[in-house]
């Protein structure tokens, strides 16, 4: 054994020793050498491995659950555009400052995608659409589609973005669905309120403008 390599066995605790010692007699034929490197090399392994545990987030509940549902295809779903192609997005999200829903925890420039809800896809990109992005039929997409938008400048940064709101199509009986000042505009307007979130602070808000074609007060709708 060499000077080196007697010198780090000195500095081993007993209980290194020893096991250095269960591995000689399970290994004979292996000399002393390469049984005490064997030996530190899984060690550091071993060490490796521990600190990486340590760093490790542990999967929540939430998450696992989160991820179920998206394997379901429930919930509202996300795409980014690339080349030219809608691409299902299914990791978390937040909001850039001008109100934009962007990929990602955190925004990071150059590499967060701005998403988009199914409904505001363009007819260009729906077409390539298919089972390996999600599966859509005409009546999903007639309710997700909305009827009016307004282009909305930031003020701040002079972005610009469409809003989109207020259900396309007709209503059962073939008529307009916005009525105001009728049993289905109070209803519209009582259930609109109760919507939770920030949106009365935002005149832009998809809720605010559909509340205002619906000429709602409250839980009210007037002419």
């Amino acid at each position: 054994m060499s000077p080196l390599l007697q010198s780090i066995y000195g500095g081993l605790s007993s209980e290194e020793r020893r096991k250095i010692q269960q591995l000689k007699q399970q290994n004979p034929n292996k000399s002393d050498e390469e049984t005490i490197l064997g030996f530190l090399d899984e060690r550091k392994k071993l060490k490796r491995r521990k600190e990486m545990r340590q760093h490790m987030k542990p999967v929540s509940t939430r998450i696992v659950r989160k991820w179920q549902v998206v394997l379901k295809g429930k919930g509202e779903r996300h795409f980014y555009i690339e080349n030219g192609k809608p691409i299902q997005w299914i990791g978390e999200t937040h909001k850039h400052p001008d109100g934009t829903l962007m990929s990602g925890k955190e925004h990071k420039e150059g590499v967060s995608k701005e998403l988009f809800h199914f409904y505001d896809l363009k007819e260009k990109h729906l077409k390539h659409l298919s089972k390996e992005t999600t599966v859509i039929k005409w009546e999903e997409l007639l309710k997700f589609k909305r009827r009016f938008k307004k282009v909305v400048t930031n003020k701040k940064t002079g972005r610009k973005k469409t809003v989109k709101y207020g259900q396309a199509g007709k209503a059962k009986d073939g008529g307009d669905r916005i009525r105001p000042n009728t049993s289905k505009g109070d209803a519209y307007c009582a259930r609109s309120n109760k919507i939770k979130g920030n949106w009365r602070s935002d005149p832009n808000s998809p809720n605010n403008l559909s509340r205002k074609k619906w000429k709602c007060h409250g839980n009210k709708s007037s002419r």
